[in-house]
């Protein structure tokens, strides 16, 4: 057995006992990274793990956010997705876009406003604006 793998589940039992016997936890790829520092001193390296399925991913990592602190032998650790840059920087811009949705689905009008918008520009019918009465 991979130390990281056995690493793996010191951390899984030690944390989450009921989420080992509810699912099935299935690895696709366990692997270190390479140390940053110095080789001579004992740092911690990371451990990237990938699951064969994302709902396992998703459930170990709401079991995180639920308990607040992982750890490890008795020390803390972090448990953490693991995104790539343009991922973090997609979902920084979408962010607002859905603030302003719960914004208007709190709010019966607003929301018939959005959904009559919406038609009009699937079905490409814009209403030209209407020319100003001379006086």
């Amino acid at each position: 057995m991979e130390p990281s793998w056995k690493t793996l589940q010191d951390i899984i039992q030690e944390n989450f006992p009921n989420l080992v016997r509810q699912a099935n936890i299935q690895i696709q790829e366990i692997q270190r990274m390479p140390q940053r520092y110095s080789s001579r001193r004992a740092t911690p390296r990371h451990i990237l793990v990938r699951f064969t399925k994302v709902e396992m991913k998703e459930k170990m990592l709401r079991a995180v956010r639920e308990k607040g602190q992982v750890t490890h032998k008795g020390k803390p650790i972090r448990l953490t997705a693991d995104l790539l840059a343009e991922t973090l920087k997609a979902r920084r811009e979408w962010g607002p876009i859905f603030n302003s949705l719960n914004y208007v689905t709190t709010r019966p009008a607003l929301q018939e406003i959005l959904k009559e918008a919406l038609n009009m520009e699937r079905n490409n019918q814009y209403q030209p604006l209407q020319k100003h009465a001379k006086m």
